[in-house]
């Protein structure tokens, strides 16, 4: 590790990867991030800075007690030497409460937070916990530091100490020995200052910035009550619970923990240059996690991409591709495909997703439907947009630029959906609009590319004459394994448009009454007893270069 001095002291610092910086905050584990540190989802996007707080490992010791707000005032110090004026703050029990504190001291400093079960011992259930944590100072004051480590693990944990001591061995060689000389400054130094730290409902309130609390199902009551406040108070709080793990969640599950930062961190990215204009498009798909509903999609999709005429070697263009939810099946064809999209996060997912399918035919890159210009004339024997391309704003270049990207003798194929259809997608979009501001002037609904005399004009526009486009109106269906209120709840969390409607319900005092319609819409249209699988009509759009 790398040392930085800053406020007077020695810190331990170390830095992997690149991309938005991330900074992770460790509690009594000096090193508990490092499975999290491995974890692709992370370790292929972000930069991750890691470093020994004060009094851990090799950073300076300095006499007891070490406020929270010193803690903070230290990890801001450690930024400005790094010369990172702002990044992705995140931590684990006390390193959560320093990052916490840092976003009320230092707010310029912190874009987004990512609380992992914050300790905040002034809640009430902490009293229960120190009735079972205490043996564990009075074994310190007695000098018996491995004693007092396996006592308060054990009961941070919820986990025997022997089974304790197993995880952390193997997640991270030798943490046990470093944890027992770290031991003065956990029980004589961390803990004094944490119990003077005060975080109340008002002081949440006051968080600005977007944050994302974990919670292990498995957990101590201490945490529950915390992640209950958290939730209750801080304005643009989003939460995610983490299946059979308690308060080591990151070390038991590292591979899910890191996935719901990382979905979390891509629906709030940072500016790439301060003062740029921010394309409205971007942000409105890169604001949910489009991933989400994109499960509940691939079935038809992969029926969908079966009828193409994909064969191997096809050079295919998946516009407005999302995830991949088209684009892989076409690649399990055979097809050389390129997928563009406008949200970099999905661009990220997409090529996690062709990696670990193995599929090396097929690409991801961030693009504008509008304005391809980083692609060749006549360079795709079909170009695809499933329910993509219909988004983008200037649907006439948008049409311009398919047709010239596609070699003569070519396929351009849409997925639209249609204006005032009774099924699921444009009635979902049909009533967020409804409670929704009334958008600028110019805007053009993407709904009009779901009326055949519109695609006809637009791609005349382009040269393509009327007895070169064809319609059929196809099926496309929805399936996900919970209720249809669970797939409107993943609506309301994950899709954008849906996200901004109850934004602005909300603020109207209306967002019950958009959640009663919407739920409404869902059980209506569902045709499964057991499960949710909702049929919605879409344009199929064919065009003959």
């Amino acid at each position: 590790m790398k040392n930085a001095r800053i406020n007077g002291i020695e810190l331990e610092y170390e830095i992997t990867g690149s991309g938005e910086p991330l900074l992770l905050i460790d509690p009594v584990l000096a090193d508990g991030f490092v499975p999290l540190l491995a974890q692709r989802d992370l370790a292929d996007r972000y930069r991750l800075v890691t470093y020994h707080k004060r009094g851990w490992v090799g950073s300076s010791r300095t006499p007891g007690p070490v406020t929270v707000a010193q803690h903070a005032a230290d990890a801001a110090a450690l930024l400005e030497h790094l010369d990172i004026p702002r990044a992705h703050v995140g931590g684990h029990s006390s390193g959560a409460a320093v990052a916490l504190e840092l976003a009320l001291d230092r707010p310029e400093r912190v874009h987004s937070l990512v609380l992992l079960e914050p300790s905040l011992l002034s809640v009430p259930a902490a009293q229960a916990f120190f009735a079972k944590a205490g043996p564990a100072l009075e074994a310190h004051a007695a000098g018996r530091h491995e004693e007092a480590l396996a006592i308060f693990m054990s009961a941070a944990s919820g986990l025997d100490w022997e089974r304790c001591r197993t995880l952390l061995e193997e997640r991270v060689p030798g943490m046990i020995a470093q944890s027992i000389r770290d031991a003065d400054t956990f029980f004589a130094v961390e803990i004094p200052g944490l119990t003077q730290w005060s975080f109340e409902a008002r002081q949440a309130a006051t968080i600005a910035q977007p944050v994302l609390s974990v919670l292990g199902s498995d957990t101590e009551a201490l945490w529950v009550e915390v992640d209950d406040m958290l939730r209750s108070s801080i304005p643009s709080i989003e939460a995610c619970k983490i299946e059979g793990v308690g308060h080591l969640l990151h070390l038991q599950r590292p591979e899910p923990v890191a996935r719901e930062i990382a979905a979390f961190l891509g629906r709030h990215p940072m500016s790439r240059n301060r003062g740029q204009i921010v394309n409205p498009n971007q942000a409105l798909w890169e604001k949910g996690d489009f991933t989400r509903i994109a499960q509940s999609m691939r079935e038809s999709g992969e029926a969908l991409v079966r009828e193409l005429g994909v064969t191997r070697g096809l050079r295919i263009l998946d516009l407005g591709c999302g995830d991949g939810t088209t684009a892989l099946p076409e690649a399990r064809l055979g097809a050389d495909v390129l997928g563009v999209d406008i949200a970099r996060n999905l661009v990220d997912a997409g090529n996690k997703r062709a990696t670990e399918a193995g599929l090396t035919n097929c690409k991801f890159q961030e693009g504008d439907a509008s304005n391809l210009h980083q692609l060749k004339d006549e360079s795709f024997d079909l170009v695809v947009s499933i329910f993509g391309a219909m988004f983008a704003p200037k649907p006439f270049d948008v049409a311009k630029e398919m047709v010239r990207v596609t070699r003569r003798g070519g396929r351009i194929v849409m997925g639209n959906w249609i204006p005032n259809d009774p099924t699921l997608v444009a009635q979902i979009l049909k009533i967020s609009s409804s409670y929704s501001p009334p958008p600028p002037e110019g805007f053009v609904s993407p709904m009009t590319w779901g009326m055949e005399n519109n695609v006809i004009e637009r791609f005349g526009s382009a040269g393509i004459p009327k007895d070169k486009i064809s319609f059929v109106r196809d099926t496309y269906t929805f399936n996900f394994s919970g209720t249809p209120v669970e797939f409107l709840d993943a609506f309301r969390k994950y899709y954008g448009p849906t996200m901004n409607a109850f934004d602005a319900a909300e603020k109207n005092g209306r967002a019950d009454e958009l959640r009663r319609e919407l739920e409404s819409l869902f059980t209506s249209q569902n045709k499964s007893p057991s499960s949710t699988s909702i049929p919605a009509t879409f344009l199929r759009v064919t065009v003959l270069r």
